[in-house]
């Protein structure tokens, strides 16, 4: 096996030339593992034949290797027409025993290429930062170099597969840069060649860039940006795979794309770290600024060890709440983010904030929740600090956000498909306010037992699924408290297998008060809000839990959202099926309603729920044949369901009704069923001035009763409603005052 059978095999072939292991073989040699697949990767060929390539000029053996110049590819490469590459081949095999081919292909784009030519995505910024004046794609079978730009001598270096080696052109804000890291002269390399990994293979219908590494090495050993000093300064470009999506409809994953300045900084402390130091070219007059420190960095450090890192005038250790203090004293460093803004007609950005984050070293812990009768206990073993220093160069102000994730029942805290889930993201302030939120799902059936060990009973019949879940905890008052929301209709109370009462839109409070003193129990507190729907009719409602009482039990109250029709109440409500027979004739079909409201005792487990229904209306109906009457009535509408059927819907109606054809008459009438105190049946009473008629369908009886009347005041009344209002009696008719009617009574 020798390079120059190779070169032989070379010479004498065809042209094009389909470039393959298969080729290599037999040309005598034995080609690099893997030799097709990397090359099918790094030019994205569209069948596993091998890469075209033109006739180019085939050089001699020199040393252990030899060039062929001149050729290009046959199906041109990445946008660029065939006519637009020229492609230097170079094979090299060291004349010893163990030796490997290295295949390396230099494509110059030309034509003008740009990454847009062959990836429209690449457009707008940060794109626009990548700029260059000669741009070349280099493959390489094995780790290697190549002398790029052949003119100057340069060394890039390259990994397995498709390589990236441009002349780079710092646009405004990368020169922006530079002039604010004071380099310029010897220590910008002429030409600045910016190369790395480059990986197009992976570009789709879904993932839009190639994924790239690249790097432009400036010439320093040291410089000062906004008051850091760093070494080794370089361009840096890259574009990240596409991360995995959860599967869910809100994740929608992006690649990462950023255009970077980036140098290494080692710190004052004790020990040293060697942080990774890095500027965001984005454009405009904003800078950012990070510092990481390596993966690997374990050392914990104090909070006057991060204020020097952080060249900031401010401790955070003073704002850390008081039940955190002892935990933040040696911290893991995470890394710092600087925003500085360049003011107007200057040349030098101003820092506006300093934002720094730090964690709990290992064996952390702290108890958020001890619920030692409840099933809902929360411990955390890390907790994040975000500290950030708002104009840290003048009147400095600090403000700190402590974050951390938790697992709580996630057989009760579910993913959205029902999987158990359970991780909440909490954060805590400098006030020590501290909150949860689930990015899930919760069975009101599920929550209740699970969190309060049983002790709050659901409502029997009612199912429901809460998202939206938020948590507050008071750590010094021991009490926690659960907000849940749903956007879907949940039936509160139903009657034959139909809803009665129906909420939609609904929230929900949760709230515990864990015990203060050793064999104390958890009391639990709960409410409900939402929009109540009787029938077709929407009220505002309030649900809360009372666990005081005996049994506890669910109470609510609503208030009227929209105008109420009594038949449609009566017949979607109590099943009335014929109005005109459950109805008085006098009561029309149809009443509009201008007050509602609604209250319901509804025990938890399966005692018997009771709950009323009283309205305020206005109406008029003309049963009786030319005498139109108005009226303005109260309603009360009841339903006890410890009563037995037939006795567990009771009501009443109670109003003034006005005969505008007959002057002053004016009659108070009612209309109940299902008293109480009755027997049952219906009551129809009618008041007109002290004169009672009483209608009672149990007994079948009419009972009229006079109240401070007289028999001569009665015939006044009667003779002024037939429109002599002033009549008054005279001469022997007076004698008719003087006989009592009061306390008569007729059956």
């Amino acid at each position: 096996m020798s390079i120059q059978s190779l070169q032989t095999a070379f010479a004498a072939a065809t042209w094009p030339v389909t470039l393959n292991a298969e080729f290599i073989s037999t040309g005598g040699v034995v080609p690099p593992d893997d030799f097709d697949a990397l090359l099918n990767t790094a030019f994205v060929l569209s069948n596993s034949g091998g890469l075209a390539v033109s006739q180019g000029s085939v050089g001699s053996v020199i040393g252990d290797s030899f060039t062929i110049t001149g050729a290009s590819l046959v199906n041109g490469l990445f946008g660029a027409a065939a006519t637009d590459t020229t492609v230097t081949l170079t094979f090299t095999l060291p004349d010893t025993a163990d030796a490997v081919l290295l295949v390396q292909i230099d494509t110059e784009m030309g034509g003008g290429w740009t990454f847009a030519t062959g990836f429209p995505a690449m457009v707008g910024n940060p794109f626009n930062q990548l700029v260059f004046s000669q741009s070349n794609m280099v493959f390489a079978s094995a780790d290697s170099t190549i002398s790029w730009p052949t003119t100057t001598g340069s060394t890039v270096a390259l990994t397995p597969g498709m390589n990236v080696a441009g002349i780079f052109v710092p646009g405004a804000y990368a020169s922006s840069v530079l002039t604010i890291a004071n380099l310029s002269g010897a220590a910008i390399p002429n030409p600045l060649v910016m190369s790395g990994a480059f990986d197009a293979s992976v570009v789709s219908d879904t993932v839009i860039f190639p994924v790239m590494e690249l790097a432009a090495p400036l010439i320093a050993a040291s410089f000062t940006f906004l008051g850091f000093t760093a070494a080794n300064p370089y361009f840096g470009f890259s574009v990240s795979p596409m991360p995995e999506s959860d599967g869910s409809d809100d994740d929608q994953p992006e690649q990462t794309v950023s255009s970077i300045f980036g140098a290494t900084l080692t710190t004052a402390t004790t020990p040293a770290l060697v942080l990774d130091f890095s500027v965001l070219i984005t454009g405009g007059n904003s800078y950012s600024m990070l510092l990481a420190p390596p993966d690997d960095a374990a050392t914990p450090l104090t909070p006057a060890n991060i204020a020097t890192i952080a060249d900031v005038p401010l401790n955070f250790i003073a704002a850390v709440p008081a039940p955190l203090q002892s935990f933040f004293t040696s911290i893991a460093f995470q890394g710092i983010n600087l925003c500085a803004m360049l003011p107007s007609g200057k040349s030098i950005p101003t820092i506006s904030a300093t934002g720094v984050s730090v964690g709990t070293v290992e064996g952390f812990s702290y108890v958020l929740i001890a619920d030692p009768t409840g099933g809902c206990s929360v411990t955390i073993t890390s907790l994040d600090l975000n500290w950030t220093v708002l104009n840290p160069t003048g009147s400095a102000t600090q403000m700190l956000l402590f974050t951390t994730t938790f697992t709580m029942l996630p057989n009760v805290f579910t993913d959205m498909d029902g999987n158990p889930g359970g991780e909440f993201m909490l954060s805590i302030d400098q006030d020590f306010t501290i909150s949860a939120l689930f990015d899930g799902q919760v069975s009101l059936a599920n929550l209740l037992p699970a969190v309060t060990a049983g002790l709050v009973q659901l409502p029997s019949g009612i199912s429901v699924i809460f998202s939206n879940v938020q948590l507050l905890i008071d750590t010094s008052a021991k009490t926690y408290a659960f907000s849940l929301d749903v956007d879907l209709a949940v039936d509160i109370i139903t009657w034959n297998d139909q809803p009665l009462l129906q909420l939609q839109g609904m929230t929900m409070a949760l709230s515990a008060s864990t015990p203060q003193t050793t064999g104390a129990q958890t009391t639990y507190a709960a409410s409900m809000a939402g929009l109540m729907v009787v029938g077709s009719v929407g009220l505002n409602v309030d649900i809360s839990y009372d666990g005081a009482a005996s049994p506890p039990q669910w109470n609510l109250a609503t208030s009227l959202a929209a105008p109420l029709d009594l038949g449609a109440l009566l017949q979607q409500l109590f099943a009335v099926t014929d109005l005109n027979t459950f109805l008085p004739n006098f009561l029309p079909q149809t009443l509009t309603v201008n007050t509602f409201a609604v209250t319901a005792m509804i025990p938890g487990g399966k005692a018997k729920s009771s709950y009323t229904v009283a309205a305020s209306l206005d109406w008029s109906t003309k049963a009786l044949l030319g005498l139109p009457i108005a009226c303005t009535a109260d309603l009360s509408l009841a339903f006890n369901g410890s009563q037995p059927d037939g006795k567990q819907f009771s009501g009443s109606v109670l109003g003034t009704l006005s005969v505008s054809s007959i002057s002053g008459l004016e009659l108070t009438i009612g209309y109940a069923f299902n008293q109480p105190d009755a027997q049952g049946g219906t009551i129809l009473t009618v008041q007109w001035k002290g004169v009672t008629g009483v209608y009672n369908s149990t007994s079948q009886t009419i009972t009229l009763t006079l109240s401070g009347w007289s028999l001569g005041s009665l015939v006044t009344e009667l003779v002024s409603m037939t429109g002599n209002p002033y009549f008054t009696l005279t001469g022997p008719w007076t004698f008719l005052n003087s006989i009592p009617l009061d306390g008569l009574a007729l059956t």
